[in-house]
């Protein structure tokens, strides 16, 4: 327990500042984020597939480009399609290294694309949201990225807290016994009661300050629901992102994807749900048009 507060209080003081900054600061924490995921990913496949295992400092390269790209792209210095066509090619060299690679069969293209999609794209996609700097209704939306990785942080990690804690508590059905068998559905529950109400009262807290409306809704009682019914989906996606790391895990037989951060394992032991929940909320975005 000491050990795992030591670390979490080094990696705030490192997290906070760089997420404060934002722009070039933060890409280069999430290319090295998506390097080392991609890392963990190649290494945790190599257990089964042996093949894999000298890809698994070269291939990660390609996630921190799509990182970088993105980013570029959010700038308005770069077109959506370059993003598109970066995100082909790694796909292509994928393919190429299993063609070209006989200690390789074509299902290790899967896997690869795994690592390209998880710890790739997804990251990318959280770190694009962070430096989201031009939303149409507010004039100098400069923190307003970091103010949403707030939100996120509020809705997803308070989901994880309060789900630990009702699961002790009151838990007695199983979740997912055969993935996690510590968490219950009660804990799930509660967890996303409590991550729904905390993240609904941080993003209206957020609005206010800069007085716009980030689903685009005129009424404030349907825009109210509607950040509720946000925030529901942001700590179900965080909740489905941990049992999909465990599953991984679990299939794998590993009990940590690294030990970068001790007593807390690696990127995607610490950082899984949010990966899930920073990727939906980009999606949303986009859809939306504020990105």
């Amino acid at each position: 327990m000491k050990q795992r507060i030591i670390t979490a209080l080094i990696m705030a003081v490192v997290l906070v500042p760089l997420v404060i900054i934002g722009d070039i600061p933060f890409v280069i924490l999430g290319m090295c984020a998506a390097y080392g995921a991609g890392y963990e990913l190649l290494n945790m496949f190599s257990v089964k597939h042996s093949a894999l295992k000298k890809y698994r400092f070269i291939f990660p390269l390609f996630n921190c480009l799509l990182v970088l790209t993105n980013y570029f792209v959010l700038e308005g210095e770069l077109d959506l399609s370059f993003y598109l066509f970066m995100i082909i090619a790694t796909f292509i060299c994928a393919m190429i290294i299993c063609l070209k690679d006989s200690t390789l069969n074509m299902s290790a293209f899967g896997l690869f694309a795994t690592v390209t999609v998880y710890s790739g794209i997804f990251i990318s996609s959280l770190v694009s949201l962070r430096n989201v700097s031009s939303v149409a209704e507010v004039t100098d939306a400069k923190y307003m990225g970091a103010w949403l990785i707030v939100y996120l942080f509020a809705s997803t990690m308070v989901t994880d807290i309060a789900a630990y804690f009702v699961g002790i508590k009151f838990g007695k059905k199983r979740l997912a016994p055969l993935i996690s068998p510590k968490k219950s559905v009660e804990g799930a529950i509660g967890g996303s009661v409590v991550g729904t109400i905390c993240g609904t009262l941080v993003l209206i807290a957020i609005e206010k300050y800069y007085g716009v409306a980030f689903l685009k809704i005129d009424s404030q009682v349907l825009n109210i629901i509607m950040i509720a019914v946000l925030s529901l989906a942001i700590t179900i996606i965080g909740q489905i992102g941990d049992l999909v790391a465990s599953k991984f895990k679990r299939d794998y037989g590993i009990k940590d994807y690294s030990n970068i951060f001790p007593g807390h394992g690696g990127i995607l032991d610490r950082f899984d749900s949010l990966i899930a929940t920073g990727t939906f909320m980009y999606i949303v975005f986009l859809f939306i048009g504020i990105i």
